[in-house]
C-alpha cells in the first residue's frame, strides 16, 4: 500500500529541516517477506 502524500510531503520536511537525506528502498523495506531469507516460496 503506499503512502499517504501528505506522510510523504511531512517526512520530506522534516528531513530537510534537519539536513537528512530520505532513502526510499523498497526492496530493503520487504525484505525476507516473501519466504525464507533470499527465496521466495
Amino acid at each position: 500500500m503506499p503512502a499517504q502524500l501528505e506522510f510523504i510531503l511531512s517526512l520530506c520536511a522534516l528531513c530537510d529541516a534537519h539536513s537528512i537525506v530520505l532513502i526510499a528502498d523498497e526492496a530493503q523495506s520487504g525484505f525476507a517477506r516473501t519466504g525464507r531469507v533470499f527465496a521466495g516460496r
